[in-house]
C-alpha cells in the first residue's frame, strides 16, 4: 500500500477506506486510475485492481513502442496514443444510451468492454499520457469532457470521446455547441484545468443520477458515501443520502442523516418539508429497533 499522507477528516464506510486514503492526500497528485478502480470495487467487491492498473501498463508500454520521444511535436506523441487506444484497440464512445448504464462509468468495464463516458476515457488517456511523462490535465465542460496538454503553446485540447481529436479553442467552442446542441457559449472558465478530486466528483454524480433515474436507491446511496469521502459534511449530500435511505426503507439512518442536515442548514429552503419527514421518521423508527 502507498503511502498517505494524513488521514480521512470523518470515519467512512470499511469498503471506502482505500478509496479516502488515495483522496486524502495531502497534494493533489492522486493517481486517478486506481481511484477510479476503488469506485468500481464498491459495485465488484472481488474486483482485481492490481489486473487492470497492470492492463493501463500494458497500453502505455503498447505506446512507447510508437512515441516517437520528448523531442517530437507534441502532435507525433499524442497520435502514437490515438492509434493504440483508438484504432488497435477499439476504444470508443458508446452510443446514444450510454448515460443510463452504470458499466460506463467504471474502469474496469470500461476496459473491458472499451467503451466509457467522456470522463472515464479522459482519466484512461490521461493515465496513459502520464505513464509517457505527457502533462495532460482534464477539463470539464458543460456536457462533456476533454484533456488539456501543458507545456505546449498555444494550449492543445484532447476529445478522447471522438477518438482523440486534437483541438484548439475553437475547436472546443465549436464542439461545446455541438454536444449542447447550441445552448452553451464557450466562457473561459470552460477550458480551466480540474483537480483530481473534482473529476472524482463528476464521475461519482454521473452514477448517482443514473441510479436514481433507475430507482436503484441503495446503490445511489452507496455512491454518495463515496461523494460524501470528497466531501465530508456537504449538506445537499447529506439530506440526499438521507432521502435515499428513507426511499430505501432504511428508517433509522435516513433520521440520522435528516437531522444531521438541519444542523448544518437550518435555514435551508427545504428545511420545513425536512422536519416533517424527521417527525414522521421519528414515529417510525421505534417499531424497526
Amino acid at each position: 500500500m502507498r503511502r498517505t499522507d494524513r488521514k480521512p477528516a470523518v470515519a467512512v464506510p470499511p469498503r471506502l477506506t482505500r478509496f479516502a486514503a488515495l483522496v486524502h492526500r495531502r497534494s493533489d497528485n492522486i493517481p486517478l486510475a486506481e481511484a477510479c478502480l476503488e469506485i468500481a470495487r464498491v459495485e465488484y467487491p472481488d474486483l482485481d485492481i492490481n489486473h487492470y492498473l497492470e492492463r493501463i501498463d500494458t497500453l502505455a508500454a503498447a505506446v512507447a513502442r510508437l512515441d516517437p520521444g520528448p523531442r517530437t511535436p507534441f502532435r507525433g506523441r499524442l497520435e502514437a496514443v490515438n492509434r493504440v487506444l483508438f484504432q488497435e484497440e477499439g476504444f470508443h464512445g458508446p452510443g446514444h444510451d450510454h448515460s443510463v448504464d452504470p458499466r460506463s462509468s467504471y474502469l474496469n468495464d470500461v476496459l473491458d468492454r472499451r467503451t466509457g463516458l467522456p470522463v472515464l476515457l479522459s482519466v484512461l488517456y490521461l493515465e496513459i499520457g502520464r505513464r509517457l511523462g505527457l502533462d495532460l490535465v482534464g477539463v470539464g465542460m458543460p456536457a462533456h469532457f476533454i484533456l488539456r496538454l501543458r507545456g505546449v503553446e498555444p494550449l492543445p485540447f484532447v476529445d478522447p470521446f471522438h477518438g482523440g481529436e486534437i483541438l484548439d479553442e475553437e475547436g472546443c467552442r465549436r464542439l461545446l455547441h455541438r454536444v449542447t446542441d447550441g445552448g452553451i457559449d464557450l466562457q473561459p472558465e470552460y477550458l480551466l484545468p480540474w483537480s483530481s478530486k473534482r473529476i472524482l466528483d463528476r464521475i461519482l454524480h454521473n452514477l448517482k443520477a443514473v441510479h436514481i433515474d433507475a430507482s436503484d436507491f441503495r446503490r445511489a446511496r452507496r455512491v454518495v458515501d463515496a461523494i460524501l469521502v470528497i466531501r465530508p459534511d456537504n449538506p445537499d449530500e447529506i439530506r440526499d443520502r438521507g432521502m435515499l435511505a428513507y426511499r430505501s426503507l432504511l428508517f433509522s439512518e435516513a433520521l440520522e442523516d435528516l437531522e444531521r442536515y438541519l444542523t448544518l442548514a437550518p435555514r435551508a429552503k427545504d428545511a420545513t418539508s425536512t422536519r416533517a419527514y424527521v417527525q414522521s421518521l421519528k414515529r417510525l423508527v421505534p417499531s424497526v429497533n
